[in-house]
């Protein structure tokens, strides 16, 4: 195989049945998720610390992102890129929304890792909520980018193929 030009990654197609396995093992995943935050899949009372439609959005999460290793793979239509592009940044925005804004309890900790050392402790729930909803007003901004971008280009009229040369 010829040696990568510097400073490029490389731009190979994903392997398909790499992509079929992680794709499938992600979809597993977040349907067993998604099975406990709907009751269908039981767990002990009290192991789930956050609400049924938090892990539910989680599950979706990740049955959402199994379709991203097969589009590298195979390529799907636009619209379905789109609409997993806007599942899941709807679910991350949602999650984050909850541990920042909702009442309730809720245990941060923070690590710092450099080589050879590395510092963990336990984070205070303002700080902890404070970076939550820094991280939730920036999901909050894509998705409703996302939602104006598709808007507007609904709106738009497809361009007409006159035959001509496009004006400049």
């Amino acid at each position: 195989m010829p040696p990568q030009p510097q400073g490029q990654l490389a731009q190979q197609p994903l392997n398909r049945p790499v992509a079929l396995v992680a794709g499938l093992l992600c979809f597993i995943c977040g349907a067993a998720v998604f099975a406990v935050a709907i009751g269908a899949l039981p767990v002990q009372p009290g192991t789930l610390a956050a609400p049924r439609w938090v892990a539910g959005c989680a599950g979706v999460i990740l049955m959402a992102g199994a379709f991203i290793p097969l589009n590298a793979a195979f390529g799907l239509p636009y619209w379905l890129n789109q609409l997993i592009g806007l599942t899941v940044s709807l679910g991350l925005a949602l999650v984050f929304n909850w541990v920042a804004f909702f009442p309730g309890e809720r245990q941060f900790s923070s690590t710092l890792s450099v080589p050879g050392v590395s510092v963990s402790t336990a984070g205070g729930q303002l700080a902890g909520r404070v970076m939550f909803g820094l991280g939730a007003l920036l999901a909050d901004a894509i998705v409703l980018h996302a939602l104006w971008w598709q808007l507007r280009r609904a709106r738009t009229p497809a361009p007409r193929n006159t035959g001509a040369p496009p004006e400049r």
